[in-house]
């Protein structure tokens, strides 16, 4: 946490009216030169579970959670961001699903937002299969860091965050994902808050390049491919709906996206993501034809039917899963 001052109190008091009791707050403080110090302290003076370490200078989120983690005497580690807000009972259902299935390390959940102090009550939803996880993580993290609670012993034995990059709650998700060890709950347990001074906010273009080294990484551990970074970055840019001026990589991107597709398929034999690889297939021509020649539009559909001739049944998958309850990406 760095300078959390505005909303410290609207985190501590969620965390304090869990139903649950028997927990202990880790605060680590990355350096602020606000008002957090004595915000902390004031709550310790009500509650002796809330434990509070500064530490000089910037060293980034990821890098400072580190250095909290070793003091977490807890089977369980909550993660929680400096301006989310935690629902009242969830500690327990978490502290629930790590209870009653041993195979299960990392337990997320959906969330509700907030734009800076207004509650928006509406949930993005999006399927929590095993498989579905799997082969979305691989290009896109749709899951909110502050859902995350883990298994202590199992996040000391991954080593906690790698500490260079931003975007390591992907990194995690992942790495429970391919472990098979990874759970989402299907209702908001968190308040996830929007606003200009966040760090996803204030940091974008390295978030960016930070998420094309994982996802990159993803696809070569766990798909034993090597796909060009060019690729890597239009799939990412596409889902915030920026588009490549250059028709030559988004071909490739085409092609790039499919060859990753195949290879999932050898490694896990699976056709359940079917309808979602098309339909982020057609998601990178559409936002990546803009302002191209017809001519060039035209290539992409062409190259993706020669490829993939399936494609065509596409318009009627989606008519289908147009009533289904999640959303798509």
């Amino acid at each position: 946490m760095y300078n959390g001052e505005e909303y410290l109190s609207d985190t501590l008091d969620s965390i304090i009216q869990q139903t649950i009791d028997d927990w202990e707050c880790w605060i680590i403080d990355d350096g602020s030169v606000d008002g957090t110090k004595q915000i902390v302290e004031d709550y310790q003076l009500k509650d002796s579970r809330i434990n509070y370490k500064y530490v000089e200078g910037r060293r980034g989120p990821y890098s400072a959670a580190n250095i909290i983690f070793p003091y977490c005497r807890g089977e369980y580690i909550v993660r929680i961001d400096a301006d989310d807000i935690c629902m009242s009972n969830r500690f327990e259902l978490q502290s629930e699903i790590l209870d009653n299935n041993k195979n299960i390390n990392v337990c997320g959940s959906y969330t509700y937002k907030i734009l800076d102090k207004k509650p928006i009550k509406k949930q993005k939803k999006y399927e929590t299969n095993i498989d579905f996880l799997k082969w979305n993580l691989l290009y896109r993290n749709m899951i909110i860091h502050s859902t995350m609670m883990l298994r202590n012993n199992w996040f000391t034995k991954l080593g906690y965050y790698p500490e260079k990059l931003l975007s390591q709650d992907w990194y995690v998700w992942i790495e429970a994902a391919y472990s098979d060890c990874l759970f989402i709950i299907d209702k908001p347990l968190v308040y996830f808050r929007i606003h200009s001074n966040q760090i996803s906010q204030k940091s974008i273009s390295e978030q960016l390049n930070h998420g094309f080294i994982i996802s990159k990484n993803a696809i070569k551990n766990h798909l034993d491919l090597i796909i060009n970074e060019e690729s890597i970055k239009i799939f990412i840019l596409t889902i915030r709906g920026i588009h490549s001026s250059n028709h030559t990589k988004v071909k490739q991107a085409i092609l790039d996206f499919i060859y990753i597709r195949e290879a999932y398929e050898r490694k896990f034999k699976s056709e359940n993501t079917n309808f979602h690889f098309y339909y982020f297939l057609f998601k990178i021509i559409k936002i990546n034809s803009k302002n191209l020649s017809i001519p060039k539009i035209i290539s992409f559909y062409y190259l993706l039917i020669l490829k993939k001739p399936k494609a065509l049944l596409f318009p009627f998958q989606l008519l289908i899963n147009s009533k289904k309850k999640y959303n798509h990406f």
